[in-house]
């Protein structure tokens, strides 16, 4: 039988116009299947004895180590079953089946004209220079793709050791004719839940899917990573709601048939020790999530502030945003002026970065083309970079691919404190970024839920960051003349702003205060005021730079807005890295994109600015930058 739904309520981060409420789940008093993870050396009759003293039978076992899926018999609460178990010294852990809900240069047409501004502020047409993100396979864990989409069909992954329509499985991975993903979740189109077909039915994976990797040069809408592969794992229904143990499996799927990155836009507000468990049996995987859309409010929430009153639905935890895993990634929103979304959740520790999250147009099902807003939008942006970043250096580990993206944002001062990097994503920066070397990783260890204590000492512990004002999504732009035959969707109209919740209680958490190093690098670059353009060109322009510990130093060469619109170029041009092993001075070659180049050989003067980042290896960032020109 189907999982049955519990009390647990869930952020819902996807919004068309405005910020939609999830669905209402079913009362605590209905039961529903438990996840139990059995300890190491246990055998089959102690399992069995732990289940029969539980009064709880087995469904199924899932992709991770002593774990599977057990359903309460009549007249045993979810409750009473996860209590029972835990009292099994055989027991490793026992938990309810939590559910989760969804969170919310080429010549295609809406590019060229501008409604894909996302694009363009992560400067993705100067990374598509080195990579489109091919060979590289993502996959999309959500309410499903639309495939016969035309902007999706072309660059859906397909299962090469399939054979389609025999009945076997035969590359021996559990599933059966699984040529194009698999669905847990269906009950709708394709029957019910568990075959071969992931179609969506909801919207909400479609969307992310064109955003992530909608194929280019063919007339509508272009992806961050235009050439990957898309891999369809469908989780959440129609209704946009799925379960761990659908998670489970997906993250499993995903590792074992080469997914190198997971896009998951979805969200619950409980830390679930077995989604835990299966991102770290994913070790290859790099798990790229949505921040969260606050509460109920859906007024943006510090995830760095642990939710101890789980009744207030206006501020509750975002989970696998919170997971402090090196091979998770979490994604905040922003718009198109670089401002932080009023709905997007923020943490200065537990939130990485940040990327384009209002009026986001994407496909839709059905074909045609539909914008929305959420973090899940902002997510397929990053997922989309960390394709491109694998595209050209397919060598790194997702750590150190997380790396790369986290220390090559875009500062922006509106982010400051709110999320780790202090920017918004900047794929071309990516692609060159220096990353650590592969045996700094930490260890990918099951944390344990965070544990909040309250403040005692106001004097010594800093205030906690007020909730941020809502920020308007900008006002609609009158839509580009569409190409004949080609539908798009009218946004819905904006809901009037809801009013802010109550102030949230300080807290200390404890299982996250140990930071060693919060001293940033001094940072000095020196350079002349004038260059030759021709140096330029022929990538000889160097710069001393001069930081005070060991780490990585970026360099960029931007122009300004107005040039870069003469020039029809990306505002950032080139950029150059070096790695110190101590305190001292790096000379630094920067080097121009090749779209700058064919630019500036038609000019004669163009004044630019060199910025620079230092990076220590605590994470720590400091930053230098002047003007020059180029003549």
């Amino acid at each position: 039988m189907p999982p049955r739904l519990r009390r647990t309520t869930l952020l819902l981060l996807v919004a068309c116009g405005a910020i939609l409420a999830g669905p209402t789940l079913a009362s605590a008093a209905e039961p529903g299947d438990v996840i139990v993870r059995f300890k190491a050396g246990t055998v089959a009759s102690e399992r069995a004895d732990a289940r029969s003293a539980a009064d709880v039978v087995r469904q199924e076992p899932l992709p991770v180590s002593g774990m599977e899926l057990v359903e309460p018999q009549p007249g045993t609460t979810t409750a009473e079953a996860v209590a029972e178990l835990e009292r099994s010294p055989d027991v490793l852990y026992a938990q309810p089946d939590t559910r989760r809900q969804m969170a919310a240069t080429v010549s295609d047409f809406y590019f060229a004209n501008g409604a894909l501004w996302g694009l363009n502020k992560i400067s993705a047409p100067a990374a598509w220079d080195t990579t489109t993100g091919a060979g590289v396979t993502v996959a999309v864990v959500d309410s499903g793709v639309d495939a016969t989409h035309p902007d999706l069909a072309p660059n859906m992954w397909q299962n090469a050791g399939e054979v389609a329509g025999d009945g076997v499985d035969n590359d021996g991975n559990g599933y059966v004719d699984d040529l194009r993903g698999w669905d847990w979740a269906g009950t709708g189109v394709a029957g019910s839940a568990g075959d071969n077909d992931p179609r969506d039915e909801n919207k909400h994976g479609t969307h992310v899917a064109g955003t992530l990797a909608a194929h280019g040069n063919d007339g509508g809408v272009v992806g961050v990573a235009w050439q990957a592969r898309i891999m369809p794992l469908r989780v959440l229904d129609a209704a946009g709601g799925g379960y761990t143990s659908s998670l489970v499996k997906a993250y499993a799927y995903a590792q074992r048939n080469g997914a190198r990155v997971v896009n998951a836009s979805l969200s619950g507000p409980d830390y679930d020790r077995a989604e835990v468990d299966a991102m770290i049996a994913a070790p290859d995987v790099l798990f790229v999530v949505a921040a969260g859309n606050g509460g109920d409010d859906h007024i943006g929430d510090n995830n760095d502030v642990i939710d101890t009153n789980p009744a207030d639905p206006n501020f509750q935890d975002s989970y696998p945003c919170e997971y402090e895993l090196p091979n998770v990634l979490c994604v905040a929103a922003t718009d198109s002026t670089d401002q932080l979304a009023g709905f997007s959740n923020y943490g200065a520790r537990t939130v990485d970065l940040a990327a384009p999250g209002v009026d986001i147009l994407s496909t839709r099902m059905a074909g045609g083309f539909v914008r929305m807003g959420g973090t899940s939008m902002a997510t397929p942006h990053v997922a989309g970079a960390a394709a491109l970043v694998l595209g050209g250096r397919p060598q790194l580990t997702p750590w150190q691919v997380g790396r790369a993206l986290i220390g090559s944002v875009d500062a922006v001062p509106g982010l400051t404190a709110k999320t780790l990097s202090g920017g918004r994503l900047n794929a071309a920066s990516a692609l060159m970024a220096p990353v650590p070397d592969a045996t700094l990783q930490p260890a990918a260890v099951e944390p344990g839920p965070p544990v909040a204590v309250p403040v005692a000492d106001t004097t010594t512990t800093p205030a906690p960051t007020p909730t941020p004002t809502p920020t308007p999504a900008p006002s609609e732009p009158a839509p580009a003349p569409a190409p004949p035959g080609t539908p798009v969707a009218t946004p819905a109209p904006a809901a009037p702003a809801p009013t802010p919740g109550p102030a949230q209680t300080p807290f200390a958490p404890a299982a996250r205060v140990a930071v060693v190093d919060r001293i940033a690098p001094r940072l000095t670059i020196t350079f002349s005021s004038r260059v030759a353009l021709r140096t330029a060109l022929a990538g000889r322009l160097r710069v001393r730079a001069t930081t005070s510990e060991r780490g990585a130093i970026r360099l960029t060469l931007r122009v300004d807005a107005r040039t870069a619109r003469r020039l029809r170029i990306a505002t950032t041009i080139g950029s150059g890295t070096a790695t110190l092993t101590r305190a001292g001075t790096a000379s630094v070659t920067v080097r121009l994109t090749s779209t700058a180049k064919r630019a500036l050989k038609r000019s004669r003067n163009v004044k630019v600015t060199l910025a620079g980042t230092a990076t220590d290896l605590a994470g720590n960032r400091s930053a230098a930058s002047g003007r020059l020109t180029l003549r």
